[in-house]
């Protein structure tokens, strides 16, 4: 059933995500075709352990870099620099301790601002709630630490995504549901956006955007990146998203073949959407098999800069994508 939450004024959302979920329903009986194979799958996992963590990239942490310019940004977040991590999957086969080297490198980065784009469990189970709760303890940034959830974050039973809430309140760090946060320095501010899952029906971008002034610069927080397509034309300046992995294992000639609902218009990386920003954060953690190869876990610094050219159009601004670079200390 459709949570309250979901409004009926989100007609748009709703209709991408039925639209997306119907042409999913052909991959269940693949799904099932594949049930039979994880018992083999499972064997081979625990036996290639050892030369995975060399062949493979699942704890080959890599910074990404990207710098935008906006001529309506105000003047006192010139230079702001956004830390975002994504899609940690914490669970047996990801624990705390490697989420904690990433998030190390990501403090490393003196960020003003901090956000996490969902997906911290790969299950919301209390055991997994506690994973979250030691692999987030003390972050911190000038600005905040702020996060919205993500699909996985809801899976289970009716309430077991509370191990989740509990564990980022516990942490510290303010939950974006359908909510915003306004940031203020030097007496300005901009607006930092948090939807709630829209995979999992919890999403309402009527209740985002609710009381947040319309000329207002405004960021978002959204697990799903495919809603770029809708949230483009709220005049939101940049979005950033997770889900996608990346693909987590694919050949780099080659489009991933496996990719989630809402996450399969667009990947990785920097997009433009109309006149928004849109940039996908491969994540760092990943479901089962939790391997990564051609597409490694990463933090990414993201820059803003107040662009001299006040006549632009709002976001028509250069942009500066840095590939990964994986400090030997964070490797």
């Amino acid at each position: 059933m459709m949570p309250a939450i979901f409004m009926k004024t989100d007609r748009k959302i709703a209709g991408l995500l039925e639209t997306v979920m119907r042409r999913e329903k052909w991959l269940k009986k693949w799904l099932a075709l594949g049930a039979g194979l994880t018992a083999a799958a499972s064997a081979i996992t625990l036996a290639g352990w050892a030369v995975s963590t060399r062949i493979l990239e699942h704890e080959r942490f890599t910074l990404e870099e990207v710098e935008l310019d906006f001529p309506d940004l105000p003047a006192a977040f010139n230079g702001l620099r956004i830390v975002q991590a994504s899609d940690m999957h914490l669970s047996l086969w990801t624990p705390p301790e490697r989420i904690r080297r990433g998030l190390e490198l990501a403090l490393q980065q003196q960020p003003d601002l901090f956000v996490l784009t969902g997906d911290f469990v790969d299950s919301p189970r209390a055991s997994n709630g506690h994973r979250v709760q030691k692999a987030l303890a003390g972050l911190q940034a000038p600005l905040g630490v702020y996060a919205v959830m993500g699909n996985h974050d809801y899976w289970g039973d009716t309430l077991d995504y509370l191990h989740v809430t509990r564990a980022l309140e516990q942490a510290g760090i303010p939950l974006l549901r359908n909510s915003h946060q306004r940031l203020e320095r030097n007496g300005e501010s901009i607006y930092l956006l948090g939807i709630d899952d829209v995979r999992e029906r919890w999403g309402s971008l009527r209740l985002t955007l609710q009381n947040v002034p319309p000329q207002a610069f405004k960021i978002l927080l959204a697990h799903e990146p495919d809603i770029a397509d809708v949230t483009s034309r709220y005049d939101i300046h940049l979005q950033l998203s997770g889900h996608t992995h990346a693909g987590q294992i694919r050949l780099k000639s080659m489009r991933p073949p496996r990719l989630p609902a809402l996450g399969r218009r667009y990947i990785e990386g920097l997009h433009r959407v109309g006149d928004m920003w849109l940039y996908v954060n491969r994540g760092l953690g990943g479901g089962l098999p939790p391997w990564r190869f051609n597409a490694p876990p990463e933090i990414t610094v993201i820059t803003l800069y107040r662009s001299p050219r006040l006549d632009q159009v709002k976001g028509h601004a250069t942009t500066t994508a840095k590939a990964g670079r994986p400090p030997a200390a964070a490797v």
